[in-house]
């Protein structure tokens, strides 16, 4: 009967010690996450705004529709992700 507490108790502590370490790489796996979605919208701010500078319109039809497009792209990010927004904004600035 001891044996079996023993083997018992053991059981319960490695199953205890399992979860931690598994908390433990979530963790650093949303901090690779984050910086990854913030460097894709970095470079998608600067490509972006090198499309902005270069597009020339043939009417203002398609001007029109151009920018109310790009409006509208950043109204859906800042109120999905405002981070992401900031990070697409900052470096369309530079």
């Amino acid at each position: 009967m001891k044996k079996i507490q023993t083997l018992f108790f053991l059981f319960f502590l490695g199953t205890i010690n399992l979860q931690a370490q598994n908390a433990t790489v979530k963790s650093e796996t949303n901090v690779n996450v984050s910086t990854d979605k913030m460097s894709y919208y970095q470079k998608r701010g600067a490509e972006d705004a090198q499309y902005e500078l270069a597009f020339v319109a043939k009417t203002k039809a398609e001007e029109k529709a151009f920018w109310k497009e790009q409006k509208e792209y950043e109204k859906t990010l800042k109120q999905k992700d405002r981070k992401a927004y900031r990070a697409y904004m900052a470096s369309k600035k530079e």
